[in-house]
């Protein structure tokens, strides 16, 4: 399927990210049956996330286009570059990206440090590191024969995502670099906005949108409330509702990615997530001015 940047109305799409527990060939069906436009693939441990071939014929069949594709959160892929090499991830997703014709990868911020975890009965705790392990991917932001020049040789957009705050004894703490409103918003031409990363600054969706300027090309959508992040649209404390209007107002033409976690989408009951994620696309086709799109 084409690589369409020429779009005339926003598209949904599902990330399998939301359901990373499940089978990704289900995800895409699931996606389909759910009426979204298209796919936004997490690249994880599972090697059918990262198999072109597999996608490609995925894609095929489930008649759902890949239109965005997101570097792994995980270190350590089988078959993939290692644990120390993160550009050579990033570089992966990207080609990937090409081969599959979609039209954006999605990068995060680099980290400001690192991180070592304890468990302490079920509770797991972060404790930040000096060294950072994205060092090389902070000179390659940084470099004019970076990800700008980078960006001049593929058609892919490569679109740089804000980062949610995290917690370290009891404190909020900002642990990625360009991760401001302001610093994000001029870090790089293309630029993905997630909306309950943002919440957890305590930054409402439209403002967050209209920081980035006219970079936006992909959203991140879900709610926010009481500090749980990846709601259900329509669920929560954050105005998506408003979001997605002026979204249409303003003839947004990027994608629009509905990225939950699992236990939102009520993960252990195949009829519960279904029906959650029907109701997700009619919350946003009607908001987004596409009921006519609703499926019946």
């Amino acid at each position: 399927m084409a690589r369409n940047l020429n779009a005339d109305r926003p598209r949904l799409i599902f990330s399998t990210g939301s359901l990373h527990v499940y089978d990704t060939a289900l995800c895409f069906e699931m996606a389909a049956v759910a009426g979204f436009d298209g796919i936004e693939l997490m690249c994880d441990r599972r090697w059918t996330t990262r198999d072109a071939g597999y996608l490609f014929n995925l894609s095929e069949q489930s008649g759902l286009p890949i239109l965005a594709v997101h570097t792994p959160y995980w270190p350590n892929l089988p078959g993939w570059p290692a644990a120390d090499d993160p550009l050579g991830r990033i570089f992966k997703t990207i080609e990937l990206a090409e081969q599959l014709d979609a039209e954006t990868v999605i990068i995060h911020t680099p980290l400001t440090t690192g991180a070592a975890f304890l468990s302490v009965g079920a509770k797991r705790y972060a404790i930040p590191l000096l060294r950072s392990p994205d060092r090389p991917v902070k000179a390659w932001f940084e470099s004019p024969e970076g990800l700008a020049a980078f960006q001049r040789q593929t058609e892919v957009r490569i679109a740089v995502e804000n980062t949610p705050l995290f917690k370290f004894m009891g404190r909020d703490v900002n642990v990625h670099h360009w991760n401001t409103l302001e610093a994000w918003a001029t870090v790089h031409e293309w630029l993905t906005m997630d909306t309950t990363h943002w919440a957890t600054f305590g930054v409402d969706p439209l403002t967050g949108y209209r920081a980035a300027q006219g970079k936006l090309t992909h959203i991140h959508l879900s709610n926010y409330a009481k500090g749980k992040q990846h709601l259900l649209p329509h669920i929560g404390e954050l105005d998506l509702a408003g979001l997605l209007q002026t979204l249409a107002g303003d003839g947004f033409r990027g994608t629009v990615s509905v990225e939950l976690y699992p236990e939102s989408l009520d993960f252990t009951d195949l009829d519960a997530a279904r029906a959650h994620l029907r109701e997700s696309v009619v919350f946003c086709r009607e908001h987004l001015g596409q009921s006519e799109m609703i499926q019946a």
